[in-house]
């Protein structure tokens, strides 16, 4: 894939990052920071187990991921503004690593639930941190190539999320404890962020070279001035629909699967790999649906399509109505998320831009956890999937914000898909 010679000075690889090397470096990072949710995600159900908890003491766990995210949503304005891109992605990473590490070794070795929320807090921190700097990355990585990638980069999570799926699978499966699984994922986290950084370039706009970049007062009252577009909010609340029905199955599709389905732990680690799995073959390859209809047609049959999906799944019982539920759900969440990102790149300050809607979808996945295990709670796990199927409704009034502004995107432009 070439880079695009009309890549603006502010969004092009320097020679120090070829762009195949950038395109890479910010896949890899989303494939890690799925990675390192898929962990927590696909064990849920043996964390439980070792704990001696029920659904509603498991969305309590959720509110450290939850509380932790909210601090990482509200510091990475701020921190990037401060740190630049390259450290940024650095300390998330790391952080990453650390928590996941704590979150096993709380679980298997020390059984302690006060530990495991102490190491979600810090895995939340850091995975929130770090993706607000991923999707900066990936849209400017989009503009400098002048062609569509950011479904195929949330891809990458989407694969991190399969693979974590498969290995967590093929342990609970194996009877392994939590943490022989954790600790050797914290460390490939870990070692995966520290070589993927060095392909990501230097860009003075970002903050990643003191001696030329603006003043950090200037940085950060771009990143402010942002919220005051009212079509960036109308992007954000769509943000906040597709990642409140992607999240609520992140979170929650194993325990449902287990509980609500009555499977066993092994199905709901596959039934988790399955959501994963479709959405990261259509965000793979479902950039031409984009490029040939454009955004908003598709993310309106992408809603229609997911709240069939959560609807098979809540009240048709069956473990095959089951994954025909789940298999419908993934193919309706694919695309809001990424494509929502690109809308909000376009037009002036592109980075503050991609932060502020990321702050505001990133919010589903914040209120999330909690909500969802107090209604699981107390009407049951399938009916708490009901509230993100009614948001992902009354975002059809707002996908309207998300169409092209630019030449060269949606069905006129016929640009090649990333």
């Amino acid at each position: 894939m070439s880079s695009a010679a009309s890549a603006s000075s502010s969004g092009a690889p320097s020679p120090l990052a070829p762009a195949r090397g950038w395109r890479a470096a910010v896949f890899s990072f989303f494939f890690l920071n799925g990675l390192a949710l898929a962990v927590w995600m696909a064990r849920l159900p043996s964390v439980r187990d070792d704990l001696s908890i029920g659904v509603d003491s498991v969305g309590m766990l959720g509110l450290g991921l939850a509380g932790g995210s909210i601090a990482g949503l509200l510091l990475a304005g701020p921190l990037l503004a401060r740190l630049g891109a390259r450290r940024s992605l650095v300390i998330g990473m790391v952080g990453l690593a650390v928590g996941v590490t704590a979150v096993g070794a709380s679980s298997s070795l020390l059984h302690s639930g006060p530990l495991v929320f102490a190491g979600l807090a810090l895995t939340g921190v850091s995975n929130a941190f770090a993706d607000v700097v991923m999707n900066v990355e990936g849209a400017d990585a989009e503009r400098a190539y002048g062609r569509t990638l950011m479904p195929r980069l949330h891809a990458g999570f989407s694969l991190g999320g399969v693979f974590g799926a498969v290995v967590g699978a093929a342990t609970a499966g194996a009877g392994l404890p939590v943490v022989a699984f954790f600790a050797p994922m914290g460390l490939l986290i870990l070692l995966g962020g520290l070589i993927a950084v060095h392909w990501i370039p230097r860009r003075p706009e970002l903050g990643d070279d003191t001696a030329t970049a603006p003043p950090f007062r200037d940085r950060l009252r771009a990143s402010l001035s942002v919220w005051r577009d009212p079509r960036l909010l109308l992007i954000g609340f769509t943000l906040l629909a597709f990642a409140f029905a992607e999240g609520s199955a992140n979170d929650w599709i194993a325990i449902a699967t287990v509980d609500g389905r009555h499977l066993d732990n092994t199905a709901g680690a596959a039934g988790y790999g399955l959501f994963v799995g479709v959405m990261t073959v259509l965000r793979f390859f479902g950039g031409p649906l984009l490029d040939r209809f454009g955004r908003v047609p598709v993310l309106r049959a992408s809603i229609l399509v997911a709240v069939a999906g959560i609807i098979l799944f809540v009240f048709v019982p069956g473990p095959l109505a089951a994954a025909a539920g789940i298999l419908l759900w993934a193919c309706g969440a694919s695309f809001g998320f990424p494509v929502a990102i690109t809308a909000a790149s376009e037009g002036p300050q592109g980075p503050q831009r991609v932060a502020a809607a990321a702050l505001m979808g990133y919010a589903a996945f914040l209120v999330g956890p909690p909500v969802l295990g107090f209604i699981g709670e107390h009407a049951g796990i399938l009916l708490a999937f009901l509230p993100p199927a009614g948001l992902l409704v009354l975002a059809l009034l707002t996908v309207q914000s998300l169409r092209e502004q630019r030449a060269g995107r949606g069905p006129a432009g016929r640009a090649a898909a990333g």
